[in-house]
């Protein structure tokens, strides 16, 4: 059951960027989850379409239509994804 506790979720929020319980939300109805990551893997790169390759399949992997957002931040990386 998830509870609902506004001051916990905006503190850690602010203070950290993501509520790490996936039990506690903003308000009714929200829902979050805490992002787990894989497994390292090293991937073979050999050229730039290599590269393009290995993000377009790891986009694919994690893409969900219509609950899925990307978040740009301008930067080097951004730039990248947004290309």
């Amino acid at each position: 059951m998830n509870k609902i506790d506004k001051i916990y979720c905006m503190s850690h929020y602010v203070a950290f960027r993501f509520i790490k319980n996936e039990n506690i939300n903003f308000f009714e109805g929200l829902k979050h989850k805490t992002f787990q990551q894989k497994e390292n893997s090293l991937y073979e790169i050999f050229n730039i379409a290599d590269i393009e390759k290995v993000i377009q399949k790891t986009i694919e992997d994690f893409y969900i239509p219509n609950k899925t957002a990307l978040l740009l931040s301008g930067g080097i990386d951004s730039a990248i994804l947004a290309s």
